[in-house]
């Protein structure tokens, strides 16, 4: 009698067959289709970790199979019990309709306004589990959704079939061997690409290159071709690269392992047999390594399997709900990312040849000295790539070689940002100035590498006879409120302008040519020069032919953008930057970073100051010595960085001044992390004298009668970090 009563109140009861078939449908939109699209676009990793035909197999036995078993059970094991206790019969169909809308509506809630507050992920459990809920109830009441259901239950068959399509597309493509290739003009070859890195920085208002700021850049050019008006096709290294390296437009699909790309220029130099190849290649795999395949064959089965299982399992809550849920999710590993399981490659160190997966940002600076050691007269000559993540973020270098921030503490995206990968920046103008003049100041280390690199080239006597190519990848842009890496109609000089400067074999007189210039036009230009013949037709044209492209193409998310081909938003981007930065040194006080520029050099007894302190977390202590080495001392206390409770805000903005010694030093505003806490960075410049024994004080400001009250910041463990490290 209980059971019918109860079965009554609900206005249709879903035969058990039916009701299993709907926990599948649900179970393929809302676990299995993310997970094999995610893993669908992860060539490299697929490629890496030796995932073959058994491990597949298997994976979509589990998800589409075994995963829908034992959901279909908990259902019914949920059903049973609610009998007796009057509710939650729906308890698995409301939760797998509401991973279901999470992952629909999570690559919306992960932009805009609530994830610039820190309040997405909050915002679509909130949301979407009422939403959930009443869809469930729908489902009960009207047969149209369960029609639906029934229908979309293809989806369980669709999904798998088009993931085994694009394995079996990536199985056909296996590396190949191309046929021995001739070669003209077998010289040796260096190929420096950096990454992020935007060619209007380094250029005065009148479009030259700025040689009081970048000596070295401005040497280079004095011998070679500076291609002024080149031009990124793409935002994003993983694809920029490989069109420069293959010569052709990108495919906004999946990441082009060597696999897929048999005519890249790494296997085109391994073809003639003349060279000896120095490759390193920290975020694309398009040259193949024989090394790492093999151990990763004796790696075995049962370890790829769990590889995949465990990437998998660490990736799926991500592809739910957004970066800022207030969730611990699990660590995703390093092979899902193309990065090498371990930081660094001590037992490469001593080799200089061969192929070297170095990981993106650690020990930037080790890894061009590493290239250095490989930069040499051998018995063939040397092809030496060579792709650091410089100037890239993290930020943490000085001009002179000077490091003021260790690299594995930086923050994962730089402050000031919000977003799924930190890409938006905040309204904010004097936080993005803060991160604009960090990436200047960066570039200038750059061009100190360029400058040890034409010392060795010159040392070594390879300088007048090498092919010398220093490119970018991409650009940045640094405009509040905007993307500094997804273009529109303000940014897209920052991101598609990419330094290009080419030094011929013999050439010793520089040259300027504004001519449209592209990526893509990288790989036919190496090939003339080297006199290497082409096996297949690409996109790109030597920069040395006369007829180019009449418009310049952007690629990204699926859509070409076409451009005039002189560029002409360069000038207002060059305005922009004189205006800014001036025209003295990279790391002279720029008045968009500060608060009260007026201030500096006062003395902190000039105001009032408030004598209880304010307690705050810093990154590290401001008196003593540094938990970490950098470099030297002094410059390890330059960078300071810290966070605190928004309760402890004043009516004003959050300004801090900085002081040493009692003088105050900086001043600016702080900016918000989270719901709960504000956060601040300052770097301070380097004409001020810091010793071991500065005192280095923080003040928060606020009014009283119309005149500044500063109140010490004091150092606490009380308030964790709210944001994640590198």
């Amino acid at each position: 009698m209980l059971h019918s009563t109860r079965a009554a109140d609900h206005p249709f009861v879903t035969p058990s067959c039916v009701r299993g078939l709907h926990v599948l449908t649900l179970s393929s939109f809302g676990i299995t289709q993310p997970l094999l699209d995610a893993l669908g676009k992860r060539t490299i990793f697929l490629s890496e970790q030796q995932i073959a035909w058994p491990h597949v197999l298997i994976l979509l036995g589990v998800l589409n199979i075994v995963l829908p078993v034992v959901l279909i059970a908990c259902d019914w094991l949920v059903q049973t019990v609610s009998q007796w206790i009057g509710h939650g019969r729906n308890t698995v169909l409301v939760f797998l309709m509401l991973v279901v809308l999470l992952s629909v509506v999570r690559p919306t809630l992960s932009k805009g306004w609530l994830a610039e507050q820190a309040l997405a992920g909050f915002t679509a459990l909130i949301v979407l589990t009422p939403s959930a809920v009443g869809l469930v109830s729908l489902y009960e009441r009207y047969g149209w959704l369960r029609c639906w259901l029934t229908v979309a239950s293809a989806g369980a068959i669709v999904f798998p079939a088009h993931f085994l399509w694009q394995f079996a597309a990536l199985q056909r493509h296996q590396a190949t061997v191309l046929a021995g290739s001739d070669i003209g003009n077998p010289v040796p070859v260096v190929v420096v690409i950096y990454d992020e890195f935007c060619a209007t920085t380094l250029l005065r208002g009148d479009g030259e290159i700025d040689a009081q700021r970048f000596p070295n850049l401005a040497r280079l050019q004095s011998s070679s071709t500076f291609y002024r008006n080149a031009t990124s096709v793409h935002p994003r290294t993983v694809l920029a690269v490989p069109a420069m390296l293959t010569g052709c437009f990108p495919d906004d699909g999946a990441i082009p392992p060597a696999s897929l790309n048999p005519a890249n220029l790494f296997q085109l130099i391994e073809s003639t047999k003349r060279y000896e190849q120095v490759v390193f290649e920290p975020v694309t795999r398009l040259c193949p390594d024989p090394a790492a395949t093999d151990a990763q064959a004796d790696a075995g089965f049962t370890k790829s399997c769990f590889s995949l299982i465990h990437s998998l399992w660490a990736v799926y809550p991500r592809l739910l709900l957004p970066g800022d849920t207030p969730i611990t999710f699990p660590a995703i590993p390093r092979p899902w990312f193309e990065v090498p399981p371990t930081a660094h490659p001590q037992e490469s160190l001593d080799r200089t040849e061969g192929v070297f997966r170095y990981s993106t940002s650690p020990r930037r600076a080790d890894q061009f000295q590493h290239l250095l050691k490989c930069v040499k007269r051998s018995d063939k000559p040397r092809f030496c790539f060579f792709h650091t993540v410089l100037p890239h973020y993290p930020w943490c270098y000085l001009p002179d070689g000077q490091q003021y921030l260790d690299e594995d503490s930086a923050r994962y995206h730089p402050s000031g940002t919000t977003g799924e990968l930190g890409e938006q920046w905040r309204n904010d103008s004097a936080i993005v100035a803060r991160n604009e003049q960090r990436y200047r100041l960066q570039i200038g280390f750059v061009d100190l590498q360029i400058g040890q690199l034409l010392d060795h080239l010159e040392a070594a006597g390879l300088l007048n006879e090498c092919l010398l190519v220093v490119a970018g990848d991409h650009g940045v842009s640094f405009r509040p409120g905007h993307s500094r890496r997804v273009p529109d109609a303000e940014t897209l000089p920052d991101i598609m302008s990419v330094p290009l400067f080419i030094k011929l074999p013999g050439q010793t007189v520089g040259r300027i040519d504004d001519r449209n210039v592209q990526s893509i036009d990288l790989l036919p230009s190496i090939a003339e020069a080297l006199q290497l013949p082409l096996p297949n037709p690409v996109d790109g044209v030597s920069v040395t032919k006369e007829e180019r492209s009449p418009r310049k193409s952007f690629f990204f998310e699926n859509q070409m953008t076409v451009i005039e081909a002189d560029f002409p938003q360069r000038l207002g981007t060059l305005a922009r930057q004189v205006a800014m930065f001036g025209t003295g040194p990279l790391d002279q006080p720029i008045a968009a970073c500060t608060s009260h520029l007026e201030w500096h050099g006062r003395f902190v007894n000039e105001f009032t100051v408030d004598p209880k302190p304010m307690p705050c977390s810093l990154s590290q202590p401001l008196e003593g010595l540094c938990d970490r080495e950098i470099a030297t001392v002094p410059f390890s206390r330059r960078f300071i960085a810290g966070w605190f409770k928004a309760i402890y805000l004043p009516e004003s903005a959050g300004e801090i001044v900085v002081a040493v010694d009692g003088i105050v030093i900086d001043s600016g505003t702080s900016f918000p992390v989270s719901r709960s806490i504000h956060a601040f960075e300052f770097l301070l410049p380097a004409n001020v004298v810091i010793s071991n024994s500065s005192k280095i004080e923080l003040y928060l400001v606020s009014s009283e009668s119309g005149r500044p009250r500063l109140q010490r910041l004091e150092n606490s463990d009380q308030i964790p970090i709210p944001y994640p490290q590198l």
